[in-house]
């Protein structure tokens, strides 16, 4: 032991174990120079343990007399277990067969000649048999007869078995995990699959039951499946052990002999390949290519085509990431769940996943496996304040282990999207230098108005202030694609970055009200830069097949850095005043817009890196001209007067209205963040179900009401509460409505229409802002917030009428956030605002 504590690079025993069993080019120097103590160390391991009978059998002569001599006294041990369990299962067999049960066997002495020389070198701990629905019952009730009983089940993971079945009697443990005279229990499988769990759909297992044949083993026989579906079953359900944490090292080692001594066979390998579905040999491949990764056997023809053709996703975690089960005992971080999020398709099982594995909440008690007294009535079922005692220790437990996994979880996760092929050092510039804008202008804009207000300013000047900025974005829109197309991508983003710097600067120090309107104007003609450039720019640095997964990259950590943003601005002025004592508000506001301004600068350093190719000249745009683009905006213009009035004034609302403290502000944009994010994800949930229009129209309708009942909260738990939930709605409908005017105009015509809607938006956005600046200087915020409400549930009723009879082409990922989205430079500060 104390050689596993010495400090320093010391290899891990199982590494070098692993090293020394590879079929091709093995790696003994390091266990020849293990000393006793080492050995001893190994030997007390489990996992080690096991791994020593292969070790024994191929590489005896690097192994030191004493070990073999205790090795082959386990082996001794082992083998007359064996023989004591093809007795009891043939007992079993028997008695299962009289009362008209059915099973295969699965695992144990099923893996024989391939995966090992002779079941009796491998160890078996218990039975497993696989019944149909029909036996399950059946063979249970025999098992109860020849003495057996139901184990306690003291966990909530999924199982695919019911509660094993264990011996009636005493015995006592004696030391040995070989003893003969051990009890051998049974464990009943209802499903080949848990699909349920996993998310991973298999077509084809099923009929792996039809194939089952008699197979023979020394002096008895057993229904087994065949030989093509007795590896596919090992794989897959190694794969089950790999995704919910760290395989068992042995079953690997077992795969990769039978990879490699069946290699040559291609008659069974083209059996294999016609008996299985392309899901089943896709999670076989993976499986597969772990077991060559670990002990470097050689594969058939037919599985490396298989691995071939495995996601991208999958084949870049094994470049990184397939030797985390081996390196981690235990693991300490979820590698292996980005391996399961690459093997899953739909965006909606991923999120399942991610939230599964990524939150502390665990399963609902009693949720996710199979309770005994559910196949046979009679048996009491457990008392329920055990069943709750064990699900609060499992829930606490879980909870504490939680915040030390997901850190590191997630970076790991995006250290593995950073790698994904094709994505070159010029997108990672971009990446950074979006990050520093980002990050720096939602600073900006999450202080800029409370800052306004401290200096004496009132909301009627915000909403010309803001007001100002979209009249600045209107007539900027041209001069600036204008700009990108003479002077190129890279020399306009360098343009905004440092027009952007200055200009919030010069806004952070000047006091004087026609000052502030004048750069405001110009503030927004500059920023109207970014929102032309993005898009091309993500667009010329990725290539067809990761575009988008760059515009995914880029919108993903935009929406982190709001929920960051949101709780360092909640606590920058007191971070401020305590540095420098005796600063009051207003200043420690001023500094931290100024320091949101170098942030932004910062991106200046990784744009000037940037390298664009030159496009080749577009045609014209083309304007559609249709009945359904005239009603579209005007439905949209409707709309736009509800998030071009509520955004820019919300850190206003909550200061001024609610009486909230700076960090409680930052606490409120905090979680609305991820109340847009879940919106967003379950936006292509409600379209499918509803439709694109009638969806669109129900989630305004949500956030009409959600609006209204802001309106009439007192106090700032009720106020923060309804702003959340109004938030999440009011973004959620967003990628319906782009989906439906890209899918109602022709290609050619796509940017004239973007083109057109932000024309609508902007306009629509100037003149909202200042009309609601003036009325909520008026009339105060309950009220202007009432009529915003009719004003949604207005939109939404015009968005029903005039866009519900269109028929929209159906996206075959559901409704997605467009990349190519224009905002206007109004939108853009309310969006920084909002994230923040």
């Amino acid at each position: 032991m104390a050689w596993a504590r010495k400090a320093g690079p010391v290899p891990d025993p199982l590494s070098i174990l692993v090293d020394a069993l590879r079929f091709r080019d093995p790696r003994t120097t390091a266990l020849d120079a293990f000393t006793d103590a080492q050995w001893e160390y190994a030997l007390g391991r489990w996992d080690l343990q096991r791994l020593a009978f292969p070790l024994r059998l191929t590489r005896g002569e690097h192994v030191p007399d004493w070990v073999r001599a205790q090795i082959d006294r386990n082996l001794a041990d082992n083998s007359k277990r064996f023989e004591r369990i093809k007795q009891i299962y043939t007992r079993v067999a028997l008695a299962a067969s009289k009362v008209g049960a059915e099973h295969v066997v699965l695992k144990g002495f099923a893996h024989g000649p391939g995966f090992v020389e002779h079941p009796r070198q491998r160890f078996q701990s218990d039975i497993d048999l696989f019944c149909p629905p029909e036996s399950l019952f059946l063979t249970r009730r025999a098992l109860l007869q020849l003495g057996y009983q139901s184990q306690p089940v003291s966990h909530h993971l999924p199982q695919d078995h019911i509660a094993p079945m264990i011996p009636r009697g005493p015995w006592q443990w004696r030391g040995n995990p070989y003893d003969a005279e051990m009890p051998v229990g049974f464990e009943l499988h209802f499903r080949l699959w848990n699909q349920e769990h996993t998310r991973i759909p298999l077509i084809g297992p099923e009929d792996f039951w039809s194939r089952r044949c008699q197979r023979p083993l020394d002096d008895i026989s057993y229904s087994g499946l065949c030989d093509v579906d007795t590896i596919g079953y090992a794989a897959v359900h190694l794969l089950r052990d790999l995704l919910g944490g760290v395989p068992d090292s042995t079953k690997i080692y077992e795969i990769a002999r039978f990879l490699n001594t069946s290699a040559g066979d291609t008659n069974f390998w083209d059996r294999w390949h016609e008996s299985h579905h392309r899901s089943v040999r896709r999670l076989e491949a993976v499986t597969f290519q772990l077991a060559t990764t670990w002990f470097a056997n050689r594969l058939p023809p037919q599985v490396e085509d298989e691995i071939e053709q495995l996601p991208r996703m999958v084949r870049t975690w094994f470049d990184q990431r397939a030797d985390a089960p081996l390196l981690q005992r235990p693991p300490l971080y979820k590698d292996n769940l980005w391996l399961h999020i690459g093997l899953l398709d739909s965006a909606k099982d991923k999120t399942a996943i991610l939230a599964r594995s990524l939150t502390p909440i665990p399963p609902p008690v009693g949720a996710n496996y199979v309770q005994e007294h559910a196949l046979e009535s009679g048996t009491p079922p457990p008392k329920p304040w055990r069943r709750y005692a064990r699900y609060l220790s499992y829930s606490t437990s879980r909870t504490i282990s939680w915040f030390g996994v997901v850190p590191p979880t997630l970076a790991r996760g995006l250290r593995l999207a950073c790698s994904a092929p094709g994505l070159e050092r010029s997108f990672w510039n971009f990446f950074a230098a979006s990050f520093c804008f980002d990050f720096g202008m939602m600073i900006f804009f999450f202080f800029y108005n409370l800052y306004l207000l401290d200096r004496g300013f009132h909301e009627n000047f915000l909403g010309l202030i803001t007001s100002a900025m979209g009249a600045g974005g209107l007539a900027g829109a041209i001069p600036a694609g204008l700009l990108a197309r003479r002077i190129g991508l890279r020399n306009s983003l360098l343009t905004c970055f440092t027009s952007v710097f200055v200009l919030s600067v010069a806004r952070s120090l000047v006091g004087s009200e026609p000052a502030l309107v004048a750069l405001a104007f110009l503030a927004g003609m500059v920023m109207t830069i970014w929102a032309v450039t993005i898009s091309p720019s993500i667009a010329q640095l990725t290539s067809e097949k990761n575009r988008s997964l760059g515009f995914s990259l880029i919108f993903s950590t935009g929406i982190g850095l709001g929920v960051v943003t949101g709780i360092i601005c909640g606590r920058l002025p007191a971070w401020l005043a305590h540095l420098r004592p005796g600063i009051n508000d207003m200043h420690a506001k001023q500094i931290s817009l100024l320091t949101g301004c170098v942030i932004a600068a910062c991106g200046i350093w990784p744009v000037a890196r940037l390298r664009f190719r030159t496009p080749p000249l577009s045609a014209a745009k083309f304007y559609p001209h249709s009945p359904f683009m005239y009603r579209f905006l005007l439905a949209i213009a409707a709309w736009s007067l509800v998030t071009g009035a509520i955004p820019p004034f919300a850190t206003a609302y909550f200061s001024r209205h609610v009486g909230m403290s700076v960090g409680r502000i930052g606490s409120v944009f905090a979680v609305s963040q991820f109340a847009q994010v879940i919106a967003i994800l379950a936006a292509p949930v409600v379209l499918r179900k509803f439709g694109t229009v009638t969806g669109i129209a129900c989630m305004q309708i949500a956030a009409a009401i959600a609006l209204a009942a802001l309106s009439q909260t007192q106090g700032p738990t009720s106020a923060m509460l309804m702003y959340v939930v109004f938030s999440g709605f009011l973004w959620m409908s967003e990628p319906g409505m782009y989906t439906l005017l890209m899918s109602q105009v022709k290609p050619e015509q796509q940017t004239g229409a973007s083109a057109l809607n932000f024309l609508v938006i902007g306009l629509a956005q100037m003149i909202t802002a200042a009309v609601a600046g003036s009325a909520f200087t008026r009339f105060g915020y309950s009220a202007v917030l009432g009529v915003f409400a009719g004003l949604a549930l207005l939109s939404a009723l015009l968005f029903q009428f005039l866009l519900g009879k269109t028929q929209s082409a159906p996206s075959p990922s559901g409704a997605e956030v467009s990349p190519g989205r224009a905002h206007s430079p109004h939108e853009i500060a309310a969006v920084f605002s909002e994230r923040a």
